[in-house]
């Protein structure tokens, strides 16, 4: 059963880490704000993007 609308905890987390500790490493504290905030939204896109499509075949 699919829930339109849901996403992966695991798939907003990982990116959100990601991005955050490529953030943090380069551009310091700001940047690692920025980088969980990116990772966050492609997180949430992408996990969005892979659900079943309904008119699919």
């Amino acid at each position: 059963m699919f829930v339109p609308g849901t996403v992966s905890p695991v798939a907003v987390f990982v990116p959100a880490i990601v991005f955050g500790g490529i953030g943090l490493f380069v551009f310091e504290t700001l940047g690692a704000g920025i980088g969980v905030v990116l990772g966050v939204a492609l997180g949430v896109l992408m996990s969005r993007s892979e659900g079943p499509r309904e008119n699919a075949g």
